[in-house]
């Protein structure tokens, strides 16, 4: 009797250390996808702030085309 206890509790206690260790995994996941999808982000940004930046940097040279 006292061996099936033993061995339920052991059972018990496996099954929720892997569920934690499953939930571990899963939050480093989402954290791991946040910080990807925050990086693209930033880096479209940084393409557009450039994109801009030339686009300004081409009417300037238009309007100095058309100064002249």
């Amino acid at each position: 009797m006292i061996m099936v206890v033993v061995v339920m509790t052991v059972v018990v206690v496996t099954i929720m250390m892997l569920m934690v260790v499953v939930l571990m995994m899963m939050m480093m996941g989402i954290v791991i996808v946040m910080i990807m999808i925050l990086l693209l982000f930033m880096i479209m940004i940084m393409l557009l702030l450039l994109i801009m930046m030339v686009l300004l940097l081409l009417m300037l040279l238009l309007m100095m085309m058309v100064i002249c």
